[in-house]
C-alpha cells in the first residue's frame, strides 16, 4: 500500500516538474526571439538614425514594459501560477483514458473516513489507478510541437547573435555599448570634426562675438582608412524657431601626413541669436552643434594713477581718465580698468610716434579687471588695449587710450622797467621788476649786468612760493662803481649797457642719459649812456610832447563845459519831446566826454610821474625842477583823473537817470556845474604850471648854451693864446 502511494504521488511531481519546465523553456525562448527581433530591428534604426542617450533610454524602457507585459500573457503567468494536485490528476486522465476518475478519487480520498465502503471504495480506484501507471511510461502532458517554433526561433537568435560577435566584434562591441546608453558613435567611412567647438555641459558650442561675420570651418578627417564626403550639408535652427538648409564649400586640396584632412567652411551673417547646427556628409553625422551668441570683451572704466616725478613734489593721484586731460613729462603712470566679463588674456601696446612698446597686464583674481604699468612719460603716446575673455572672443577693434604729455616748460621770465627809460646816466639806479613763474618750482634766479665786455651777477632772493617769484631789484651803477668786489667799469657817454633776468628750474629728464634743468632768460633791456645835460634834453622834448598834449585835453574840458552851458538852451519850433530827447542825448556825450577825459589826464600824469621818477633815479641835480613836476602837475592831474573827473561821470549819470522826474529843473545840476568849472580851472593851473616849467627849462637851456659859448670862446682864446706864443718862441 505505501508503494502503491508513492508512486501516484512521483507521477503527479513529475507531472507538475515537465510542465513547469516546459513553461520555464517558453518563456526563456519567447524572451530570445522577441529580443533578438528588437535587437535586429533596433541595429537598423540606431545604425541610420543613431538616436541620442535619451531616445535610446526611453525606446529600451518602452521595450521592456512591453516585453514582460507581453510574456506575463502568454507564458509567464502560467510559470509563476501554483499547479494543484488535481489539476495535474486531470491532465493525466486525459491523456490515459482508462484510469477514469481513479486517480482524482485516489488523491482525493480522506484517509480518517470511517465509513468502511467509503475506504473499500477509495482502495479499489488506487489499486485501478497504479495497476494503469504500472502499464504505461511518465504521461506526456506537454505539447512539445507548440513549443518547437519557439525554441527554433531562440537557437537561431543565439546562432546569429554569435556568428554577428565572430565575425564583426567590433561593430557588435560599439553595438553593445550603445546598448549599455554610451555616447559612443557607430564607425564610419566619413569622420567629420569642428575644432571651434567645446564640450560643455553634454553639448558642443562654441561662444561666438554678437553681429559679427563668422566662418564654420569643418574637417573631414582622413587618417584610419576614411574618406572625404563629397558635400557636407548644414541643418540650421534658430533661436526663434526658424529652419533652413545650407552646403558648405570645399576649401582647397585634401592634405596628407598624420593630420590629413578636408577642410569646408560656410560663411556665416551676423549672429543676433544662438544657433543649432547638424552637419551630415556621406554616412557622418555631427551634432547638434550650438553657436552661442556673446557680447564682446570691452573696457567699461579706465582710472589712472599718476605718480608725478620726484622733483616736482607732487604726490600721487588717481582719477577716472576723461577727468586727466594731460600727464606730467616723465611720471609713471598706472592703468586701473574693468571688463564687462571674465577675461582670459589682456595684450597691452604703447606706441609713441613711428616705435611701439609691449607692456605687461595684471588681471586680477576674478578676472573682472586688469592693471598695466605705463613706464615714464616723456612723449604722447597711446595704450592699445586688446582684450581676451575666457571664451576666446577679442575685443574689436582694440581699445584706445590717448595720453597726453604735459611738458615740463622753462621758467617764463619778464623784466619790466620801473622809472627809468632806455637813455640814462652813468650814476643812474634802475628799478626793475622781475616776474617768474615755473611749473613745479625755480631752483635759482639771478639778475645780470652786461657792460663793457664784463657781466655782473646778482642772485635774486626766492620767496615763499617755490613755483613763482617776484622781485624788484635795484641796480645802482654808482654804488657798483664803487663797489671793490664788483669793479663796474666806469661809464662814458655813448657806452651801451644790458640788463637780463635768468631762471633754472628743478626739471629732471627720464630721458637717457637724463637732461639737465631748464634755463631761461628774460628780453634783454639795453640802455644807452649820455650825460645829465643830454638826459634832462630829451626829457624836456617829452615834457613838451605832454603839455601840447594837455593842452587839447583842457580843450576839450573847456568843450564839455561849454556843452554843460547848452543843455537848457531850448531852439525855437521844438517840441517838448524833442528837447527832453534832446537834454538826454546831450547829458549822455557829457557822460562819454567826462570818461575820456578822466583817461587822458590818468595818462599824462602817468607821462609826469615818468618823468620825475627818471629825474631821480638818474640822479639829475635839480631838486627845483623835480619838486614842480611833482606837487605842481603830477599830483593835481591824480587828484583830477582819481577824483574830480569820476565823481564828474558820476554825477552826469545820476542827472540823466533823473532827467524824466525833473523837467523843468536844469539837466544837469548847479552843484555838478560848479564842480565842472573847478575841475576845468583845476586843469588850468596844472597848464600854467607846465608852461612855468618849459619856461624854467628854456630858461636853463639858454644859461646852459651861454655857459657852453664861453666855455667854447674860451678854448678858443687860450688856443689863440697858444699859438701866438708858440710862434713867438719859434721867431
Amino acid at each position: 500500500m505505501p508503494h502503491r502511494q508513492a508512486l501516484i504521488r512521483r507521477t503527479i511531481d513529475t507531472v507538475r516538474a515537465r510542465v513547469r519546465f516546459a513553461l520555464a523553456g517558453e518563456t526563456a525562448a519567447r524572451t530570445t526571439v522577441a529580443l533578438a527581433v528588437f535587437l535586429w530591428g533596433w541595429l537598423v534604426i540606431d545604425r541610420l538614425l543613431e538616436p541620442p542617450v535619451w531616445a535610446r533610454a526611453i525606446v529600451f524602457t518602452v521595450v521592456a514594459v512591453w516585453l514582460v507585459r507581453w510574456l506575463w500573457k502568454h507564458s509567464l503567468s502560467a510559470l509563476v501560477t501554483r499547479l494543484p494536485d488535481s489539476v495535474i490528476a486531470s491532465w493525466v486522465e486525459r491523456r490515459w483514458p482508462e484510469l477514469g476518475e481513479t486517480l482524482l478519487t485516489a488523491l482525493g480520498a480522506d484517509e480518517n473516513d470511517p465509513d468502511p465502503m467509503h475506504q473499500q471504495l477509495v482502495s479499489a480506484a488506487r489499486e485501478r489507478a497504479e495497476e494503469v501507471l504500472l502499464l504505461h511510461d511518465e504521461p506526456q502532458v506537454v505539447d512539445t510541437r507548440r513549443l518547437r517554433p519557439w525554441f527554433w526561433g531562440a537557437t537561431a537568435a543565439i546562432v546569429s547573435a554569435g556568428a554577428a560577435l565572430a565575425l564583426t566584434p567590433t561593430g557588435a562591441g560599439v553595438y553593445l555599448r550603445r546598448l549599455a546608453l554610451s555616447e559612443e558613435l557607430w564607425p564610419r567611412q566619413v569622420v567629420l570634426r569642428a575644432d571651434a567647438f567645446v564640450m560643455r555641459e553634454g553639448r558642443l558650442v562654441w561662444r561666438a562675438p554678437k553681429d559679427t561675420p563668422l566662418e564654420l570651418e569643418v574637417f573631414a578627417d582622413l587618417t584610419g582608412g576614411h574618406i572625404a564626403p563629397d558635400t557636407v550639408e548644414a541643418r540650421l535652427r534658430r533661436d526663434d524657431g526658424g529652419r533652413s538648409r545650407r552646403q558648405l564649400s570645399s576649401i582647397g586640396e585634401a592634405t596628407t601626413g598624420p593630420d590629413a584632412h578636408q577642410a569646408y567652411r560656410m560663411k556665416i551673417d551676423r549672429l543676433r541669436q544662438d544657433l543649432e547646427i547638424r552637419l551630415r556628409g556621406g554616412d557622418a553625422r555631427l551634432g547638434p552643434l550650438l553657436i552661442e551668441v556673446a557680447p564682446r570683451p570691452t573696457v567699461t572704466s579706465v582710472e589712472l594713477e599718476v605718480t608725478p616725478p620726484e622733483y616736482t613734489g607732487d604726490r600721487t593721484y588717481r582719477h577716472t581718465a576723461d577727468a586727466i586731460d594731460r600727464i606730467p613729462e616723465g611720471a609713471a603712470v598706472v592703468l586701473h580698468a574693468v571688463s564687462n566679463k571674465p577675461l582670459k588674456k589682456v595684450a597691452a601696446t604703447m606706441t609713441r610716434g613711428e616705435g611701439a612698446e609691449l607692456l605687461g597686464a595684471q588681471i586680477s583674481h576674478d578676472a573682472m579687471s586688469f592693471s598695466i604699468a605705463v613706464p615714464s612719460l616723456s612723449e604722447a603716446g597711446a595704450i592699445e588695449i586688446t582684450l581676451l575673455d575666457q571664451d576666446g572672443i577679442d575685443s574689436q577693434p582694440p581699445y584706445r587710450l590717448p595720453l597726453r604729455v604735459e611738458a615740463d616748460a622753462p621758467p617764463r621770465v619778464e623784466l619790466t622797467l620801473q622809472g627809468v627809460g632806455r637813455v640814462i646816466t652813468p650814476d643812474a639806479v634802475l628799478p626793475v621788476r622781475v616776474a617768474i613763474l615755473d611749473d613745479y618750482g625755480v631752483d635759482d634766479a639771478a639778475l645780470k649786468l652786461t657792460a663793457r665786455d664784463r657781466t655782473l651777477s646778482f642772485p635774486l632772493a626766492l620767496g615763499p612760493s617755490p613755483d613763482s617769484l617776484e622781485a624788484a631789484p635795484r641796480v645802482d651803477l654808482l654804488a657798483l662803481r664803487s663797489d671793490p668786489e664788483q669793479s663796474l667799469p666806469r661809464l662814458e657817454p655813448g657806452d651801451r649797457i644790458q640788463l637780463q633776468a635768468t631762471a633754472r628750474d628743478h626739471y629732471q629728464s627720464a630721458s637717457d642719459p637724463p637732461a639737465g634743468p631748464h634755463e631761461s632768460t628774460s628780453q634783454s633791456e639795453a640802455f644807452a649812456i649820455v650825460t645829465a645835460e643830454d638826459l634832462v634834453a630829451r626829457l624836456e622834448e617829452r615834457e613838451v610832447n605832454l603839455r601840447r598834449t594837455f593842452e587839447q585835453i583842457y580843450d576839450e574840458a573847456r568843450s564839455a563845459e561849454l556843452s554843460a552851458d547848452r543843455l537848457d538852451l531850448k531852439q525855437q519850433d521844438t517840441t517838448p519831446e524833442d528837447a527832453a530827447r534832446q537834454r538826454r542825448l546831450g547829458l549822455s556825450r557829457l557822460v562819454e566826454q567826462f570818461s575820456k577825459l578822466t583817461h587822458d589826464v590818468a595818462s599824462v600824469a602817468a607821462g609826469f610821474g615818468e618823468i620825475h621818477n627818471e629825474l631821480v633815479n638818474n640822479r639829475i641835480q635839480n631838486d627845483d625842477l623835480k619838486e614842480r613836476i611833482e606837487l605842481r602837475i603830477v599830483r593835481p592831474l591824480e587828484k583830477i583823473a582819481a577824483g574830480g573827473l569820476p565823481r564828474l561821470e558820476r554825477d552826469a549819470k545820476d542827472a540823466a537817470a533823473s532827467l524824466g522826474q525833473r523837467p523843468d529843473e536844469p539837466a544837469l545840476p548847479e552843484q555838478v556845474r560848479e564842480q565842472l568849472a573847478d575841475v576845468v580851472a583845476q586843469m588850468q593851473g596844472a597848464l600854467n604850471e607846465m608852461k612855468a616849467v618849459e619856461t624854467y627849462n628854456e630858461v636853463l637851456a639858454l644859461l646852459r648854451g651861454i655857459i657852453d659859448d664861453q666855455r667854447e670862446i674860451s678854448d678858443k682864446t687860450g688856443d689863440a693864446r697858444k699859438a701866438s706864443l708858440k710862434r713867438l718862441l719859434l721867431d
